[in-house]
């Protein structure tokens, strides 16, 4: 099982969207198992999959009140007037995660550890800034896919403060493993010039690190929130899911080469 963490300092840069939107991609156009590990205490990636909130929580098998087992929600979606099992599932943090915290920086590892023959990908919802929450979640993960958007240059500038904590958690070998997938442009408008010159100086700077895949904004993204469902599973033939279908498979293509790279 692959673990990306979706994980930026910002916050509202279309976070839970490419969690929840990656996720539909990977399951029913690669036809990958996958969970979606809901470590921000709003919660949003839960309520896009499973229209409500859920009750046995990480929290919850942290202070054992439940169990690993029990906490695993299966996604079931609407497809034509049929309600079908998809191959993705959730677990997902409660809301009172942030204000607590786990006391054991390793927590979610032991958890994901458990789960790793079972997924194929494991999607982690992270929360923004630099909380107890998201470092636990980064101690968990393989790689970081960091969402930016090119409405403004504040999330561009979140990149440097990203870098720097993955490097001090491998430094402090929190997780000597952990590396940075790329960097994913989730909400953009081609005909704005704004955009295209952000475009421009994500792909000057940021090289190889961005992904050749663009998100465009999309009336579609949001209203499949409203209907509770990924994009590709709302309108699979609009433009937007076909840019989530294209950067599902640049992700999966990107963690290939790495795997090639160190002999796995």
């Amino acid at each position: 099982m692959f673990k990306i963490a979706l994980f930026n300092q910002k916050g509202g840069v279309g976070k839970s969207a490419a969690t929840v939107n990656l996720a539909g991609c990977l399951e029913r156009e690669f036809k990958k198992r996958v969970l979606v590990m809901d470590c921000d205490a709003q919660q949003n990636s839960s309520l896009h999959l499973l229209n409500t909130r859920v009750d046995n929580t990480i929290r919850k098998i942290l202070d054992g009140e439940t169990t690993l087992e029990k906490s695993i929600y299966p996604v079931q979606l609407e497809v034509g007037n049929k309600l079908v099992n998809t191959k993705i599932d959730v677990l997902a943090s409660g809301m009172d995660i942030d204000l607590l915290g786990p006391t054991d920086v390793k927590a979610y590892k032991k958890l994901t550890d458990q789960l790793e023959e079972k997924y194929d990908y494991c999607l982690i919802d992270c929360p923004p800034q630099k909380m107890a929450t998201a470092i636990t979640s980064l101690c968990a993960c393989d790689y970081v896919l960091v969402p930016i958007l090119t409405e403004t240059d504040e999330s561009i500038q979140g990149w440097d403060m990203v870098m720097d904590l993955v490097n001090e958690l491998k430094t402090n070998r929190l997780n000597e493993t952990i590396s940075i997938l790329g960097l994913l442009i989730t909400r953009t408008n081609k005909t704005r010039k704004l955009d295209r010159q952000l475009t421009e100086y994500c792909r000057s700077t940021f090289g190889d690190y961005l992904f050749d895949t663009t998100i465009r904004e999309a009336q579609d993204i949001r209203d499949s929130y409203m209907y509770r469902k990924p994009v590709v599973y709302y309108r699979k033939t609009c433009n937007v899911s076909k840019d989530y279908i294209s950067a599902a498979k640049e992700l999966i293509k990107r963690i290939d080469i790495r795997q090639r790279k160190v002999g796995v």
